[in-house]
């Protein structure tokens, strides 16, 4: 087991990745890493270490912000690889199958690999043995792809899309962005709702993940003790707010009271939520307005 601290002790990310005879017991490369980023001049070394030696690579990472939209469609590119993406997901695991894993709290990027100062824990092969970890890492990874989407090209291009908005200098790039994003949250909730069908496996996975972490339906961490509303979908909140917000700024309304918020909530929503949508739907509002940077008063959204 190995310490690694980067500049802290001189031991460094990109020491765990094995020589060539080493390579040779590696039969594929799980990683579970929130972010990261790169170019053509800095491909993160992990990658081309698994290209180098023709070694799969099973990537999974934040969904919508995690990852740079010049990585995705590295892995776009590569039919030997995949690339998966989850919401709310913050995980740094690199297991190189065969060889050793590191846990810790680097990401892949070159400040992670490099420049920080983080720390993580590499257990060799043996040590996953003597630790019992190998049914342990098999068993999260097995977990985190239940409740996993692929990134298909157009949300690629999305994201692309939202990486440029996000660098321009563009008045309406709030409104574009909030957009871009309502769109690739539509994707990810349409993709989950296909494919984690009710009473299976994987929607039972994502129910006990957001009881344990308390996540509301707008994907927004709250405090211990906040319920779970397994009757609203999620994200439907927040939509609804997006949608009053933008409705009032087509007709050219500067504000937006609490009361035409709640006018807005469909009844059948009501009815599914049932005595708890006033407060978390207030909060989907506040977050909205944090977000935009509008201001509150009182009761009353200002949009200018």
């Amino acid at each position: 087991m190995i310490f690694i601290a980067n500049s802290i002790n001189n031991i460094f990310l990109e020491e765990i990745l094995p020589n060539e005879d080493g390579a040779k017991k590696i039969k594929e490369v799980k990683m579970a890493v929130a972010y990261a980023n790169g170019n053509e001049q800095r491909i993160p070394k992990i990658l081309v270490f698994c290209d180098k030696h023709k070694i799969p690579l099973k990537f999974w990472c934040r969904y919508g912000d995690g990852v740079a939209s010049f990585i995705l469609k590295l892995f776009l590119n590569k039919t030997e690889h995949s690339c998966k993406g989850i919401k709310n997901f913050h995980a740094k695991i690199i297991w190189l199958v065969g060889h050793g894993v590191y846990i810790g709290s680097a990401n892949l990027t070159d400040n992670g690999w490099r420049n920080n100062i983080e720390a993580g824990l590499f257990f060799s092969d043996d040590d996953i043995v003597k630790f019992n970890l190998y049914s342990q890492l098999n068993d999260f990874f097995e977990k985190i792809d239940e409740i996993s989407c692929p990134f298909t090209e157009d949300i690629v291009e999305k994201i692309e899309l939202l990486e440029s908005e996000q660098k321009s200098s563009n008045t309406k790039k709030e409104d574009t962005q909030s957009a871009i994003i309502e769109s690739l949250n539509e994707y990810y909730t349409n993709y989950m709702n296909e494919h984690g069908h009710a009473g299976s496996k994987a929607t039972e996975t994502r129910k006990i993940l957001d009881k344990k972490s308390c996540i509301t339906p707008e994907g927004q961490q709250q405090n211990e003790g906040t319920p779970y509303r397994a009757n609203l979908k999620r994200g439907e909140l927040a939509n609804i707010v997006r949608k009053v917000i933008e409705e009032a700024k087509k007709n050219n309304i500067g504000s937006v009271s609490k009361q035409d918020f709640f006018n807005a909530i469909p009844d059948e929503v009501k009815m599914r939520a049932k005595d708890s949508w006033p407060t978390h739907y207030w909060q989907a509002v506040e977050r909205e307005a944090e977000r935009r940077k509008y201001k509150m008063n009182n009761d009353r959204l200002i949009l200018r």
